[in-house]
Parts: structure tokens; sequence; C-alpha cells
């Protein structure tokens, strides 16, 4: 376990406090004007610190195996803490048998000649994965389909294994200096748009508190004011994301794929339903996958098992955190 897990671990021990979590279920409750929100408060303390608590179990013991069996506890350890963060924006969840379902199927049999990257995942009517999409970040998805490859493009600690295998990068570092986020000219070129459309775009689409008085260019960098800092609310600064291996934001290069507006934690989720359905059911290809490392899948699966390891304890511990306020 390094450093930065630990840094982010520590967000979740005052919730092994049940004064602690009922108070903060509570907060929550009555910020949404639910009834009854005092005895909601109560009743989901234990199960609440449960899901915490399993949820890093699975996490912590996915972190010790080979990484052939990675998938399934890293899926049960997720699913475990996603619930939590359910629980806070849906006092009465489970309400019906509907949302205990994953929420996501693939495809039942491989065609022959199966790539990883090129497969689907289709969103149902129902199920945990829509039910969080709504409950935790106001979207409504039903029937839509994500290939494994636009969603792995859309993970930002990727982007070196893309640049090395497939010689382009999904995501455009970008860096703020000085109250301006500063961007490589090329975006222009992979968006198809002159830099004034560009603007457009990034102000009234993406939502983006540029100052029009303050857009100049230098050293190939467009460089955009802000009339205030950009959000902390990683959610709502889509398509930029952000990476925390290098510590940076980057703007994706994926123009108008669904998956460029979906949130790290959705992505995260539909990876990891995939990745646990096909080592459990699909065990041929699997195996034949790491024992003839002949695949271009492997580097990308290896890459984002790493990724989602240390990833998935810090997006949600900044999601229960950042509710705190």
């Amino acid at each position: 376990m390094t450093s930065l897990d630990k840094k982010y671990l520590q967000a979740y021990l005052p919730f092994y406090s049940t004064s602690y979590t009922q108070k903060y279920l509570l907060r929550s409750y009555q910020e949404q004007g639910i009834t009854e929100a005092t005895q909601y408060s109560f009743s989901n303390c234990y199960p609440f610190i449960s899901y915490i608590e399993n949820g890093l179990l699975y996490l912590k013991q996915a972190s010790k195996i080979a990484v052939q069996i990675k998938p399934l506890l890293l899926y049960y350890g997720f699913t475990h803490l996603l619930k939590a963060c359910v629980l806070v924006v849906d006092p009465v969840y489970p309400e019906t048998t509907a949302v205990l379902a994953h929420g996501v199927s693939t495809r039942k049999k491989k065609k022959q000649q199966y790539e990883f990257l090129m497969d689907e995942v289709k969103i149902q009517r129902n199920g945990l994965f829509t039910h969080l999409a709504s409950k935790m970040f106001h979207m409504k998805l039903s029937e839509e389909k994500y290939s494994m490859i636009t969603l792995l493009k859309e993970i930002p600690e990727l982007s070196s294994i893309f640049k090395r295998m497939k010689g382009n990068l999904p995501q455009l570092p970008i860096s703020l200096h000085k109250g301006a986020l500063h961007i490589d000219q090329t975006v222009l070129n992979h968006y198809h748009m002159t830099k004034d459309r560009f603007i457009q775009l990034a102000a009234r689409k993406w939502r983006l508190p540029i100052d029009l008085e303050n857009i100049s260019e230098e050293d190939n960098l467009i460089k955009l004011g802000l009339i205030e800092p950009m959000s902390k609310n990683k959610e709502s600064l889509l398509p930029f994301r952000y990476d925390y291996l290098l510590d940076t934001y980057t703007l994706s290069l994926q123009k108008d794929a669904p998956s460029q507006t979906l949130p790290d934690m959705l992505i995260m989720y539909l990876l990891l339903y995939n990745l646990s359905m096909i080592s459990r059911y699909e065990i041929d290809w699997w195996t034949e996958l790491f024992k003839e490392m002949g695949h271009q899948d492997l580097p990308f699966i290896s890459g984002f098992l790493d990724v989602a390891e240390f990833k998935i304890p810090m997006l949600v511990g900044e999601w229960l955190t950042g509710r705190e306020v």
C-alpha cells in the first residue's frame, strides 16, 4: 500500500464512529428535505458502516492476490462502497428488488477472435448502476452501449499505455497557471474546430468560467483566463478529468463519445463489471490471456486493474467527504 493510498483511506476513519456516521447521514437527509430524517439516519447507520468496512476489506485483499482473480474482489469491494454512497442520498435503498440487479449486461457468449477492447456493455433500465447514476450523479441512463476502449480512454492514468500501444494520447494534459487554463493548440485539430468555436464550446456546453476579456495565444498554447477557480467537484468538470498519478488535469479528446460525460466512478463500475464476468465465465479466454500473453488486451487490462486498486478508494472517499461541508 502506497502513501497515496493511505492518505485517501484516512477519509474513511470517521465513519467507524456510529455517532459521527449518524450525524453525517442526518445532515444529508435533512438537506434533501427527507421526512423522518432522524429515524433513517439511525436505521441506516450500521448498514452504511458495514458497506464501508466490507468494501475496504475486499479492496485490501485484492491488493494481495494474483491479477487473474483481482477483478472479482475489486468489483465486490467497489460495489459495497457504492452502496454506502447510495444510502447517503437514498435512505430507503433498496426499496425494491429491481435495484438489486447489476444494472448492466454483456454478451453471454464471446465470439471467436474476441477482443476485450472491442467488447461492449449495455445499460439496463433497472439495477444498481442505473440507480446510482440517477441518485448520485442525477443522470438518466438506459439501454446505452459503451465499448471497453472508449471507457478506458477516459482514464487519464492509462494515457501512457495508449501512447505506447496505439500511438496516440486519448487525454490531453492541461495546466493551470496564474488563474488561467493552458491548453495545447493541437486540441483544435482533435475537435475539428476554430479557436473561437472551441471557446464557445467550453463556455456554453462545458460551463467553464472563462473570462472572455482574458484570452490569448502564446507558445502554441491557448490561454483561457478564468473568472473563478475550477470546481473541486470533479463530476462538474467533465469532459476535463484529473490524473491522480501526474497530479494534473486532462481534457478528453473523444469528442461526442457518450463515455466522455460519464463520471469516473461509473466508468470504473462498467469496466470492473465486465472483467469480473469474464474472469468467472470466460475462463478459457481469461487463462489464455495470461498464459500466452499474445493479446494486445493484456497491457490495458493489467494497467486498468492497477489503477482501479488505488483509484476506487480515492474516488469514493472524495465523494463522501465532499458532502460533509
